[in-house]
């Protein structure tokens, strides 16, 4: 069986989300500032983990521009 990937970009209200679909279901996304490209949420779904999506997810935003990620004490 072959699957498909495909990770989309929308803006709502000063977050850019970036999100990887697997077989047209989001599996993982990214949030990030509009302005500070600081990265805000990143999940993937249980099962999931482990693979690389918030990878690649992280790769698309930096390539568009460069990202940040929080202080670690600021990490959950």
């Amino acid at each position: 069986m072959t699957t498909s990937h495909m990770i989309t970009r929308t803006e709502t209200d000063g977050i850019i989300t970036y999100a990887l679909l697997l077989d047209g279901k989001q599996i993982s996304h990214l949030d990030i500032d509009s302005k500070t490209r600081m990265v805000w949420n990143v999940e993937t779904a249980t099962g999931h983990e482990r693979r690389g999506y918030a990878r690649s997810l992280w790769e698309a935003a930096n390539a568009e521009s460069e990202c940040f990620h929080a202080l670690e004490h600021h990490r959950t």
